[in-house]
């Protein structure tokens, strides 16, 4: 079993001086773990929906959402037809803690567009516990009406569509799950999905080959994919579908120790009671040595070591 190791430590060089804030002392592993997530949340809100090629079917899927193999949240996918539109939805529920106190994640999603992948509304809330942000977008033929709202205020403007063509997520899945059924084995896409902002990403799968894999108590079949997401350069992460080109599972390790993954399950499991990790003070990097005159140090150089393997 891979295991966070049990400590990290840093050679530190010192360098030429400027007013570096105390607070960056011990230094974090700030926005890693937030990285990774959105990798899969990209990945899952696409391939997640590839459920079959007619627009009248529906689906609901519920993944749980892991950190070193320990259960930190969830996510749900679904679509269906509604008023001859079809809408993508999904739903992800994360807690962790930093320090003693716990910080409970939501973020929602839905997607309308025509039959035809014509895009009509892109509505998300995020809920960071104190802070709660709604963001809509109407597409119109020549533009795009955006309203954000936070705090109790309303913003609105008007904004050109993108140069880039791309699809909205329905018309993405029906894509990538016609590749899949062709026996592709790289399937590239420019999408906008409501996770990933306003402009266009593209995603890439490269087939790696097949495996077993356990999803939900079961072995079954899947197809290995490599996944990147433009908005993301450099970072990869391992995706497992079925031949329809379904999410079964993602994985991606963000650094050493610190692994996520989404794999398919009941709302039951998905949904289960959480303990959640602890991602602040259990991520520090403190030096090996006391740092001279911190406040005033403009460049460092950090040599980490990891003192237990934790690759995988």
């Amino acid at each position: 079993m891979n295991r966070r190791p049990d400590r990290l430590t840093i050679a530190v060089s010192e360098s030429r001086a400027s007013g570096l804030p105390r607070s960056r002392q011990p230094h974090a592993r700030r926005g890693a773990w937030a990285c990774g997530l959105m990798v899969l949340l990209l990945i899952a809100s696409a391939t997640g929906r590839a459920q079959a090629a007619e627009v009248s079917s529906q689906f609901d899927r519920w993944y749980a959402l892991l950190l070193q193999g320990q259960h930190i949240g969830w996510s749900h996918v679904w679509q269906y037809e509604q008023a001859e539109q079809m809408i993508s939805e999904f739903a992800l529920h994360l807690e962790i803690r930093r320090g003693q106190a716990g910080l409970t994640i939501q973020m929602s999603s839905r997607f309308a567009e025509t039959s035809d992948g014509t895009p009509l509304e892109n509505r998300q809330v995020q809920d960071l516990g104190l802070l709660k942000k709604s963001q809509t977008i109407r597409y119109r033929p020549d533009g795009m009406d955006l309203v954000i709202e936070q705090g109790g205020q309303r913003h609105e403007r008007q904004l050109p569509l993108p140069d880039q063509p791309w699809l909205p997520p329905a018309a993405a899945a029906r894509y990538i799950e016609q590749q899949v059924a062709g026996d592709a084995t790289e399937i590239r896409c420019w999408m906008i999905d409501p996770m990933g902002g306003l402009e266009p990403f593209e995603s890439r799968m490269t087939q790696r080959g097949s495996q077993d894999i356990e999803v939900g108590g079961k072995v079954v079949p899947a197809l290995v994919w490599d996944t990147t997401v433009s908005v993301l350069p450099g970072i990869v992460s391992r995706l497992y579908t079925d031949e329809q080109g379904r999410e079964l599972k993602s994985v991606i390790n963000v650094i050493p120790g610190m692994k996520f993954e989404l794999v398919q399950a009941d709302k039951a499991v998905a949904t289960m009671q959480i303990e959640p990790p602890e991602l602040l003070a259990s991520t520090l990097v403190r030096p090996d040595k006391p740092i001279t005159d911190p406040r005033r140090q403009q460049r460092m150089v950090y040599r980490l070591k990891l003192n237990e393997a934790t690759a995988g």
